[in-house]
C-alpha cells in the first residue's frame, strides 16, 4: 500500500491482479480503474491526475500527483467483463 507521498510530486504504487487461483491475471490496463480522493476536502475538489501502465502479468504501475496534503482513499476497480466495476478485494485503501 501507499505509506507516504510528497504533495505536488509524482508518486507511484503498484497493483497486482490475481485470478481465483492466486495466479497473475491476464487483464489489461484498460480493465483497471483507479480513483484517488483526498479526505477532508470538498467532493468537488477534483480527481487526482494519474496514469496506469502494465509492467508485467497482472502487474500495474500507477503514477499520480496530488496537490492535497493529508490522507487519501484509493479506489481500485475492475471495469471489464465479467467484473463490471467491482471493487478489488480491500478497496478502498
Amino acid at each position: 500500500g501507499v505509506e507516504s507521498y510528497l504533495q505536488g510530486k509524482k508518486s507511484t504504487f503498484f497493483i497486482q491482479v490475481n485470478d481465483s487461483k492466486g495466479e497473475p491475471s491476464n487483464v489489461k490496463e484498460t480493465s483497471i480503474g483507479v480513483d484517488i480522493l483526498p479526505l477532508n476536502f470538498p467532493l468537488n475538489s477534483g480527481q487526482i491526475p494519474l496514469s496506469i501502465k502494465q509492467v508485467g502479468s497482472g502487474l500495474f504501475k500507477v503514477h499520480y500527483t496530488t496537490k492535497f496534503a493529508g490522507d487519501h482513499k484509493i479506489f481500485v476497480t475492475l471495469v471489464s467483463e465479467p467484473f463490471n466495476g467491482a471493487n478489488m478485494n480491500g478497496s478502498p485503501f
